[in-house]
């Protein structure tokens, strides 16, 4: 039976990947790091309970992690070039801030490279040697699982591919592309779309030619639209990185006023950081994703109060 791929795309700061545990409803041979995990299993009891499938037999992973060691020493030789004499501190009160401008604005700033995006191709790379093989042979469907710089990645991505017909790496790295049969599978084969502590909305500043004219954001396009897609946008009011995004995207109501994003708020933490870094261990999140699956064209009814997954 073919199965629905769930692609995880992290955010800055993410942790490194773990093996699953004996309580993990992950095969033995993924790897996902630990946030990638606990959001995992929290999808597999919610699933299990609603329906009479096994959840890994109905779904499966595809595993991004974008922050590359060429990142890591890009950042590392700028802070310790800078700042020697922070590196030989215990503590100092400007260090936490020094980590988090270098360490995580800086994932940033290296995901609006101008000419080699590193986080892009190793995000398509990662997706398209686990994808392919599904799509191809298998009659395989996918969604995506984002969280704050990851929602923007898999935004461009979805963007460039189902508005313009073409892959987000392509106009930096033209040996990228694929075919033209492959990407019209990419599209087919699409189905929700999930963020988590999303700037999209900030990001949006990005396209001068969408605020520039003196009326901003009246051309703003979503690209996650039809009757078999979805887009659930997971916030915490606390969380200082995240955007509610359906009225930014109502701007353009003659465009989208039949696919506005979801925005669905949470909570997550009492802090500011807790708020954005939690949602994947929300029971919300997971139980909205759950519902959000369950209730597509892809489940047939067999029993009373039950449900079956049948992704084919």
């Amino acid at each position: 039976m073919a199965r629905h791929y769930l692609v995880f795309v992290h955010g800055i700061g993410e942790r490194q990947p773990d093996k699953p545990s004996k309580e993990s409803h992950l095969e033995a041979d993924v790897v996902l790091n630990r946030s990638y995990t606990t959001l995992w299993n929290n999808l597999a009891q919610n699933f299990e309970q609603l329906t009479s499938s096994k959840f890994n037999k109905a779904f499966a992973p595809v595993y991004t992690d974008w922050h590359t060691e060429q990142i890591n020493l890009a950042e590392s030789t700028i802070y310790s070039a800078a700042f020697p004499e922070l590196a030989k501190r215990k503590w100092s009160l400007i260090c936490p801030l020094r980590n988090f401008t270098t360490f995580f604005l800086g994932d940033v700033i290296a995901y609006v490279s101008k000419d080699v995006n590193v986080i892009r191709r190793t995000v398509w790379n990662q997706m398209w040697d686990q994808l392919q093989h599904p799509l191809k042979e298998e009659n395989a469907t996918y969604s995506i699982i984002a969280h704050s710089l990851g929602t923007v990645v898999a935004f461009d991505y979805l963007f460039y591919l189902l508005k313009h017909d073409k892959l987000f790496v392509e106009e930096l790295n033209p040996g990228m592309a694929i075919s033209p049969e492959d990407r019209q599978l990419l599209r087919q084969r699409f189905r929700f779309f999930f963020t988590m502590g999303s700037p999209i909305g900030l990001f949006m500043l990005r396209e001068g030619r969408l605020w520039a004219d003196g009326e901003p954001f009246q051309k703003i396009y979503n690209p996650i639209r039809g009757e078999n897609c979805t887009w659930l946008n997971f916030y915490d009011s606390k969380d200082f990185i995240a955007y509610p995004l359906k009225g930014l995207f109502n701007t353009n109501r003659d465009s989208n006023q039949d696919c506005l994003p979801e925005d669905i708020p949470v909570w997550s933490g009492w802090t500011p950081f807790g708020a954005h870094t939690n949602y994947w261990k929300n029971k919300e999140v997971a139980r909205r994703i759950v519902e959000t699956l369950s209730q597509s064209p892809k489940l047939i009814d067999r029993e009373p109060g039950k449900v079956v997954w049948s992704p084919g």
